[in-house]
């Protein structure tokens, strides 16, 4: 049985903007990721790329995640809905992942969060791990710092 003194090990995400409207033709669009779990608020920003390598690594592990939404550098250039159709069926497949796996046990969703980078030291804003660089701002405090 639970305690309900204890507090809770689980981890909630949600993508709260992007960097679309303010790139140009041939800047990346990063999408900022607001990370909340036991005692940690941080957000992260990761690339349209970075979610495809998570998509690869994790859709074995969690078969029900929603799809992919498309890829394409024509569209995002053309028309301000496809971006936000994007971000809105990325920010689906993240919070999907994180239902099915709410403790963040899986090491690849995990690192793609960067909450182990934010559980170990708070002050931290950037590093760079083996295949990605990591972009974030974090705080020790499970509430989210005033923007």
């Amino acid at each position: 049985m639970d305690d309900p003194n204890e507090p809770e090990n689980t981890y909630a995400v949600q993508i709260v903007g992007s960097s679309a409207a303010q790139a140009k033709m041939k800047e990346p669009v990063f999408y900022v990721i607001e990370v909340t779990g036991p005692g940690i608020y941080h957000e992260i920003d990761r690339r349209f790329s970075q979610f495809l390598r998570l998509d690869r690594k994790i859709r074995s592990k969690f078969p029900h995640l929603p799809p992919m939404p498309p890829r394409s550098a024509i569209m995002k250039r053309i028309l301000p809905k496809f971006m936000r159709t994007r971000q809105e069926a990325l920010s689906r497949l993240l919070e999907a992942a994180v239902a099915a796996d709410p403790n963040l046990s899986d090491m690849d969703l995990r690192s793609f969060l960067g909450v182990d980078y934010f559980e170990t030291d708070t002050t931290l804003s950037r590093c760079v791990s083996d295949d990605d660089t990591f972009i974030g701002r974090g705080s020790a405090s499970a509430e989210p710092s005033p923007r």
